[in-house]
């Protein structure tokens, strides 16, 4: 029973009860809305894919539902339980393929996504590709390809194999927008079906899906070797020509539209070079897509050419093949309506936790229980540990082929931003050694440049430092003439603000590579009534080796990561932040040994590293007591106790929490906490958890003196316009 036969309500029955499983490409998606619109599109551009529930395992868990966004409704869209992207409803019939668009691009660890239409030549199983920009007329020449009879793979990504280089058909809708909608429905008014219509503002315009023929569905998972390469070039009045290109030329233009190029490293360069030096390459000019259709049939010999590859045969160019980026065969379907959900996901969290300390526990979990334990860990942003646990496991070559794929795409995904982080460190250590000599990196930079164990996997997006408050216009003069700046968009209220009440300088970004680097003076908002001086946790910071950095000593790093948590509302992160702490405070901590060298500032460094001693609990009750933090110190252990269900210790419990932990979890405040904490709902969208994470987001209340600033109002109301 395909889609098209069932009724409307029997599909919107369906995604709200557990999903429809759509297997696009060589990915397994669920997705999930109670939506109508939502409801209607899969109906009408996906009728000819066969009805079925998920399977046991998805490669994408997408959902859809409504939401507010300054104070007008919303689409929200959110992949494996995390929220993604927020449009206006007056895009929610583009929300879902938009999407499924991103997780082609980011989601594959085998594949090189190129932003290209691909076709599959007639009376051939060869596929001419098709790359460009945006509006560049792919997805208008790809429509027209497949209603005249070829048989459309893409109509803007194209992904490639790494090593075979083969392209995977993905039988999945084609997005058009503007005239392309009302030229398509003329020209070919039988056969073009589209979907709901929205409208985009810039520039205005409607937008429309169109869906893919049968054929184009029936070949969905195959895989094509590509005939030659064909960049679309628009001119007016021009006659389709073909005109040969350069494989110099070809190779920067296929890195141009790569997407995903970068993040494969030396195997992306390889694949790239074969691309453009064994495929004939070509930039096609038309003006008329049907005209440039017509061409193309009539040259179809002139793409032929074939690979200069000699290790590539003939069969090999032309066999289809399954699912080699996936590397699996199509799984039967799974029987049952939904996952099971037998295990509720406050008893999943737990697993995870058994499983982050115990990846052996994990071994005997079946797919359905991967399948709601995978986008809990995603969500917490704990995947990636958890898949380096299982990886120096001996069971990783035992576990199901797609579940390793999700994982080795985590470990992949996090190698190549820890490679970023290393060498914007590498790019920082230059420019500021010079000028600054107590330099103390603070949170994920820090656990990576120190080499700590324990945070492997540990994703890091930005660098943030620590200096003192006399070096830090040194510290930012030497960034600015080292090509960073701030956004365009930061006013100089913005700036000012910055300066004046917060823990930091206004962010700033190389000009290039667009990573972040925060400048502290503080841990804590001038504004925060708590804020301190931190002169003395500089003093204490400890020395990494060969290098010019510094990191917190392990009580303040423990204080830190509690006062950043709840102090500035960071909760999204928040079972991520008491993981760290379990690995600072735990056994990870007392057995680490990778941070050597260490020493203290004006002391000589130690030839031979020092055993990690245990965490001291008394020392952190004696920082916390003498910056009088007792209350946000106790409420973060607590739910470190709370949620990762760990005993604290008697001194804890009798110095921080009066000895009465049971009257401290009915405050108001720490209730809060706890249901901003709390990932027990898909994507934590419950209007409870939002209003929660809203409240913390705007604890603690500033100084008095702070509110006297016109500046606050101004940020104030700024905040609340774009979270309303």
């Amino acid at each position: 029973m395909r889609i098209g036969d069932a009724t409307r309500h029997e599909i919107a029955d369906r995604l709200a009860a557990g999903g429809i499983g759509l297997r696009l490409g060589p990915y397994e998606f669920r997705v999930e809305s109670r939506m109508g619109q939502i409801v209607e599109a899969v109906h009408t551009l996906h009728a000819h894919h066969p009805l079925r529930p998920p399977a046991d395992f998805s490669d994408f868990r997408i959902r859809l539902e409504t939401g507010w966004s300054r104070a007008k409704r919303s689409v929200v869209a959110s992949v494996n339980d995390q929220v993604w992207h927020i449009w206006p409803r007056r895009l929610t019939v583009a929300a879902m393929e938009w999407v499924c668009s991103w997780c082609y691009f980011r989601g594959g660890h085998q594949a090189l996504a190129l932003h290209a239409a691909v076709a599959k030549l007639p009376a051939t199983n060869l596929a001419v590709v098709f790359p460009g920009d945006s509006g560049s007329g792919k997805s208008t020449l790809a429509s027209t390809l497949m209603l005249s009879g070829w048989d459309l793979l893409s109509d803007e990504i194209a992904l490639f194999d790494l090593e075979r280089l083969t392209i995977t058909a993905l039988a999945r809708p084609t997005i058009l927008k503007g005239l392309s909608i009302e030229m398509i429905a003329e020209r070919f008014p039988d056969q073009a079906v589209f979907g709901p219509r929205g409208r985009i503002l810039n520039p205005r315009q409607p937008i429309a899906h169109l869906r893919p023929t049968p054929t184009s569905v029936q070949i969905g998972g195959q895989c094509y070797s590509p005939a030659a390469l064909a960049f679309p070039c628009r001119e007016s009045g021009h006659a389709p020509t073909l005109e040969p290109i350069t494989a110099g030329e070809a190779f920067a233009l296929v890195t141009r539209y790569g997407i995903n190029y970068r993040m494969h490293g030396e195997a992306g360069f390889h694949a790239v070079v074969r691309l453009a030096r064994n495929y004939p390459a070509y930039r096609l000019r038309y003006d008329d897509a049907a005209e440039a259709e017509a061409f193309l049939r009539e040259n179809a010999a002139s793409l032929l050419g074939g690979p200069a590859d000699p290790d590539e045969t003939q069969a090999d160019r032309t066999e289809p093949q399954r699912d080699v980026i996936a590397g699996s065969a199509v799984r039967p379907a799974s029987r049952h309506m939904q996952p099971d959900d037998s295990r509720p996901i406050p008893e999943m969290l737990s697993v995870l936790m058994d499983g982050l300390r115990e990846p052996d526990r994990l071994e005997s979990l079946s797919l359905r229980d991967w399948d709601r334990l995978v986008p809990l860990a995603n969500y917490t942003e704990l995947l990636p540990r958890l898949a380096e646990g299982i990886r120096r496991c001996g069971w990783w070559d035992r576990i199901p082929e797609r579940l390793r794929q999700r994982l080795s795409h985590e470990l992949q995904v996090t190698a190549f931003r820890d490679t970023c982080i290393r060498y914007e460190l590498r790019h920082l250590q230059r420019i500021l050694a010079p000028v600054c000599d107590r330099l103390v990196l603070l949170k994920g930079a820090a656990y990576l440049h120190a080499g700590f164990r324990w945070a492997a996997g540990r994703r890091t997006n930005d660098v943030d430092v620590l200096v003192p408050t006399s070096s830090i216009s040194a510290t930012e003069s030497a960034l600015r003439g080292g090509g960073y700046d701030t956004d365009e968009g930061l006013s100089e209220k913005d700036d000012r603000y910055y300066r004046r009440w917060l823990h930091e300088i206004p962010p700033l970004k190389h000009q290039h590579r667009r990573i972040e680097v925060d400048v502290h003076f503080r841990l804590l908002p001038v504004a925060d009534p708590l804020s301190f001086v931190v002169d003395g946790e500089i003093e204490r910071s400890l020395a990494i080796p060969e290098s010019c950095f510094r990191i917190l000593d392990p009580t303040d790093r423990v204080l830190h990561v509690i006062l950043n948590l709840a102090r500035t509302g960071e909760f999204r992160r928040a079972i991520r932040d008491l993981w760290d702490l379990e690995c600072m405070i735990g056994g990870a901590t007392s057995a680490d040994k990778s941070l050597t060298q260490t020493h203290s500032i004006g002391d000589p460094v130690p030839t031979r590293a020092p055993e990690s001693p245990a965490f001291d609990w008394n020392r952190l009750i004696e920082r916390t007591e003498s910056r009088r933090l007792q209350r946000p110190v106790g409420d973060v252990l607590l739910l470190w106790s709370d949620f990762l269900g760990l005993a604290l210790p008697s001194i804890v419990t009798a110095r921080l929490l009066s000895d009465d932990p049971g009257r401290h979890r009915r405050r108001p405040l720490f209730r809060l906490m706890r249901e901003a904490t709390n990932p027990c709902v898909p994507t934590a969208r419950a209007r409870r958890t939002r209003w929660a994470r809203w409240g913390m987001e705007h604890y603690p209340l500033p100084r008095i003196a702070t509110w006297l600033d016109p500046l606050t109002w101004t940020k104030r109301l700024e905040f609340l316009r774009e979270r309303g």
